[in-house]
């Protein structure tokens, strides 16, 4: 009766193995994946689906003065998790990237820009500074906050200090 029972184990395991190592018949066996285009490309975002960032401090600085606008410097670290929590979660989002339009925006690497990450006092990466033309500080954010709404709220108070302060029609022409 044991070997009875052994051989009908034996029997099965050997069914099972060569269920599993027999070959997929045609209709289990997936197409082929298309091959590769000869150029692959990254789709490009159009204007809306993104943040457009200033080439440099400097040039931030000059936009804004000529256009009457603030601007919204993200301190950033290519090291940091918290940078790319807000460059993946915060600056991605279509709330953040409409809001942007009304900023001249710049990125600032803490690690090459020693001397404005100095001059801002930045001690927590990410930080996201609003400012003036003139450099002139508006409000910040330190760290990545976890909500969109609260980084679009500090946006829209940024924004609100900025034409309270150019009423007076000092900046305007």
């Amino acid at each position: 009766m044991i070997k009875l029972k052994f051989a009908s184990m034996l029997g099965f395991g050997l069914l099972l193995m060569a269920t599993i190592l027999a070959p997929a018949s045609a209709s289990q066996v997936p197409a082929p994946a298309p091959p590769p285009p000869d150029n692959p490309q990254k789709p490009d975002k159009s204007p809306n689906q993104h943040i457009d960032w200033a080439a440099s401090y400097d040039a931030a600085l000059q936009m804004a003065s000529e256009q009457h606008k603030p601007v919204m410097a993200d301190f950033y670290a290519d090291w940091t998790t918290a940078s790319h929590y807000l460059d993946d979660h915060i600056l991605n989002s279509p709330d953040v990237i409409k809001e942007s339009r009304k900023f001249i925006n710049v990125r600032i690497n803490t690690d090459k820009q020693t001397s404005l990450t100095n001059l801002y006092k930045v001690h927590g990466i990410p930080t996201v500074i609003f400012m003036d033309g003139n450099g002139n500080v508006l409000t910040r954010i330190e760290g990545a906050p976890a909500e969109i709404s609260y980084f679009v709220g500090v946006m829209k108070k940024a924004m609100q200090k900025f034409e309270a302060e150019n009423k007076t029609g000092s900046g305007q022409q």
